[in-house]
């Protein structure tokens, strides 16, 4: 029975995470990047995008290190949050947000199951 409780609570904190990432997502917009410009820090390349934010502010801002090449002039897909667009991101978080919901979901549903045959094998 203790084990199907932890798997329980294990399965609800990965929900939670998913759901967590499913409302920062719901919160964050979309633009087109352009690459301006891409340094090298040792083996990672840093690129700096300008895009344009909603109400027309033109953004600039440096992404993460990458192994990915790009090049002056690519274009890129990035999401931001409209209250702090320099922090935007280059890949969306939907495909983890949506990976803790479904195993979170799994995880709950198994614990359930398990807590059901603990208790009913106790009870004969």
């Amino acid at each position: 029975m203790v084990k199907g409780v932890v798997v329980v609570i294990l399965g609800l904190v990965f929900v939670g995470f998913g759901v967590a990432g499913v409302v920062a997502e719901l919160g964050r917009s979309s633009a087109r990047a352009e690459v301006v410009s891409v340094a090298q820090d040792g083996s990672w390349l840093v690129p700096t995008v300008r895009f344009t934010a909603e109400g027309g502010q033109v953004v600039t801002t440096t992404l993460r290190r990458s192994k990915k090449v790009y090049r002056p002039g690519d274009h890129l897909p990035m999401r931001y949050d409209p209250e702090q667009p320099v922090r935007a991101q280059l890949e969306s978080r939907w495909a983890w947000a949506l990976m803790f919901l479904a195993v979170g979901t799994g995880a709950v549903v198994y614990g359930i199951v398990l807590v059901r045959e603990t208790g009913a094998a106790q009870s004969s």
